[in-house]
């Protein structure tokens, strides 16, 4: 199992009125992979000692680059194509 060497490009993407996020990460094994998620909030449930707490997680999104779908390099918006209508 390959595991991430380091991510090559984070985008914002927009297509029609849909925004994602679309990483490009190069594992070790020099494989080229890409994740695709909408939501960029999270709310996680934290175990204290007293229950549990609600906590709110965000991706890092300060290197990512805001383009839309036509920008993105032609590899990636074919594997999207299969991915997002």
């Amino acid at each position: 199992m390959s595991s991430v060497r380091e991510v090559e490009g984070v985008y914002i993407v927009r297509k029609g009125n849909d925004k994602f996020i679309v990483e490009v990460i190069r594992t070790s094994k020099g494989n080229v992979a890409i994740s695709v998620y909408k939501n960029v909030r999270h709310v996680l449930l934290k175990k204290t000692d007293k229950g549990y707490e609600k906590e709110d997680w965000e991706h890092k999104l300060d290197k990512a680059k805001e383009v839309s779908y036509e920008e993105l390099p032609v590899e990636i918006r074919k594997v999207l194509a299969k991915l997002i209508p």
